[in-house]
């Protein structure tokens, strides 16, 4: 099955943290099942006329979610739940257990406890009485063992530094530990973007920047690729 669909957003905040764990990952996820279960999605409208705070799940052989907080920042990750469309309505479910408001609603409170607790304490106390249900800690059990495939777009003024913090980047992978930047000559519009994750068109290629500084030292004006595609 194929979908991709947008839907709007009007709080910035929802996506604006810079995660680092995959509790923060469970955030983004339930955050945008709210958003498709509350919000009229855009299709049919023109995105070229007006740009807008959005997210998009693009369901094809890769399920991926894509947030575009603005026009500066943008991020991808995986959207680990089936998600289908009948009747103008979608249904969200992992495996055989479908998300309703109320499971969605009773996941957001089990996962803010977990901030206190950790997910393994409070799942196999059986001796402790809880109020959650069997379905919301198989859902953020799920969420919080997930590889997120995070990646996001900056384009950073504020703290760029040469080629240790370059002024247009991706940021790979969410945990302090694992993730890195890559360095973009070039503005990455949203189609660009959403390219690099679609495994049915041409791969894009790393370049080493010395060597095209190198290269290019003497050539005034000259546009300097970090960032590839092999054309075909």
């Amino acid at each position: 099955m194929k979908l991709c669909v947008s839907w709007p957003f009007y709080d910035k905040s929802l996506y604006e943290e810079k995660w680092n764990d995959n509790r923060g990952y469970a955030t983004i996820i339930l955050n945008a099942i709210r958003i498709i279960k509350t919000t009229n999605p855009l299709e049919g409208q023109d995105l070229s006329k007006g740009w807008i705070k959005r997210i998009k799940i693009d369901i094809s052989k890769t399920s991926r979610l894509f947030v575009f907080v603005d026009k500066n920042k943008y991020f991808s990750c995986l959207f680990p739940f089936s998600i289908s469309k009948k009747e103008d309505v979608f249904n969200i479910q992992y495996e055989d257990i479908k998300i309703t408001d109320r499971l969605l609603s009773e996941t957001f409170s089990l996962l803010n406890d977990l901030k206190r607790d950790s997910f393994y304490n409070r799942y196999h106390n059986v001796e402790e009485e809880t109020s959650y249900s069997e379905e919301a800690y198989q859902i953020i059990e799920k969420l919080i063992t997930t590889e997120p495939s995070y990646v996001r777009y900056d384009y950073d003024a504020k703290n760029a530094k040469s080629h240790i913090h370059p002024l247009i980047h991706l940021d790979v992978n969410m945990s302090k530990m694992g993730t890195f930047k890559i360095g973009i000559a070039e503005h990455m519009f949203e189609e660009i973007f959403e390219d690099v994750f679609n495994k049915k068109t041409s791969c894009f290629y790393l370049v080493d920047s010395s060597r095209i500084e190198s290269k290019f030292l003497n050539l005034k004006n000259k546009k300097r690729p970090f960032l590839k595609k092999k054309r075909k």
